[in-house]
Parts: C-alpha cells; structure tokens; sequence
C-alpha cells in the first residue's frame, strides 16, 4: 500500500487507520506499534494527519485506554458498541496463538463491555492496550494475515481443534455478522489440508470457517 503505484488506489482522505493494539511506550520508541505503522505506511501516502487515529501512550496505559474508547465512541457518533462497526480489522497470530494484545490466560478474552481495555501481559512483562473482542468481533471484516512456518502448529490448532480461546485466543475472533479472512502463506499452511478435521472442501474455504465448537 506504501509503494507509488499501490497508494494511488486509495482515496486516503476517506480511510481512518486504528490500531487493534498498543504496547504501553512512547510513540516514537521501536517497539511502537504507531511507530512501526508511520515509517512503513504513513509517511510514505497522503493520508491527512487528523484520520490517524494512534493510542496517546503518553497518557498512561489505563488512561490511554479509556481516551481510546471515548474516541472511537465520538468518531462514530455512537452510545452503544451495536453501532459502531469497523469496515476491517487486521491482525496477526502469534505463535502462542495470541492476537492484538490477547494473550492465553488473561482476562481481556473474556471482556464483554469494553472496546479497548489496559491490562498487564505476564508473558511480555509489560503493559498493553487492545481492542477487546466486543469491538473486533463487531466488524465488517476481520483479516488475519499469518506467514511463516514457526506459525504453521499454532495455525492447525487454532483451526482445527475445538474452541478454546483460554489457550488459543485467536478463536474468539468471530465476527457476529461480518467475515473472518484467514490470508496464510506457504509456510505457514504447511500443516493444513483439505481432509483433516474440517471435512470437504477447499483451503480457501477452510480459512473462511469459523474454529469448531466441539471436537468431532
């Protein structure tokens, strides 16, 4: 989307960038998602200053947090998250199977009010700020983007096996009426198949399914 011949595609006067998720750092730190976001996009396409809309980190996390949802509640003139739905989301998988900043064994999986909540990951040692799956699972589209074969068990798992987003979070990703894209390279698909637990069908069904309930 940075290159010339991509970003004249856009109109970027009607595109507003969010982010899913934050580490708890000053904007211009490397470990900023904002930061990582501005050198490979921003700064490369006309996109005006007041439709980016980046975590004020600055603030504190908790703070910051709370600044978050008050925006995305005034950018989209709304009261109830019944009315706020983002055109698309996109998000990576670790390979803990985690995605934004929801981590196995926190609690920000299971929020049920929230948009955007301020918690402490064990694992990372640090502060995050995320989108709660109130708000993702609100959204038109939802879009992992996962490569690499050090995802490829993760990704089994986390299609293949029966929902349990305690371990595997990036199943409680599922979009009340939008659609959940699963775009995977090579590598990472390297332990799916079109025969193994999802019955028939092609993988580019497979990655439109939604993860199983229960096992079979």
């Amino acid at each position: 989307m940075a290159t010339p011949n991509w970003a004249k595609r856009f109109d970027w006067p009607k595109i507003h960038l969010w982010w899913s998720d934050e580490r708890a750092v000053p904007a211009d730190s490397p470990d900023s998602n904002y930061k990582m976001a501005h050198d490979a996009l921003i700064a490369q396409v006309p996109i005006p200053t007041t439709n980016i809309h980046r975590v004020q980190t600055e603030l504190g996390a908790m703070p910051a947090a709370q600044a978050y949802e008050r925006e995305l509640l005034h950018a989209f003139n709304s009261s109830s998250s019944s009315a706020l739905s983002l055109d698309l989301i996109l998000l990576g998988m670790g390979d803990d199977g985690h995605t934004a900043s929801l981590f196995p064994g926190t609690v920000a999986i299971f929020e049920k009010k929230r948009w955007v909540i301020a918690h402490f990951v064990p694992k990372v040692n640090m502060l995050r700020i995320t989108f709660t799956p109130v708000l993702i699972n609100a959204a038109r589209t939802v879009m992992f983007l996962v490569s690499g074969a050090g995802k490829s068990l993760m990704l089994r798992r986390v299609l293949y096996e029966f929902d349990q987003p305690n371990v595997l979070p990036s199943q409680i990703v599922s979009p009340a009426s939008g659609e959940l894209l699963w775009m995977v390279d090579a590598a990472a698909a390297a332990q799916l198949n079109e025969t193994d637990g999802l019955g028939e069908g092609s993988l580019e069904d497979i990655y439109r399914r939604q993860p199983k309930s229960g096992p079979s």
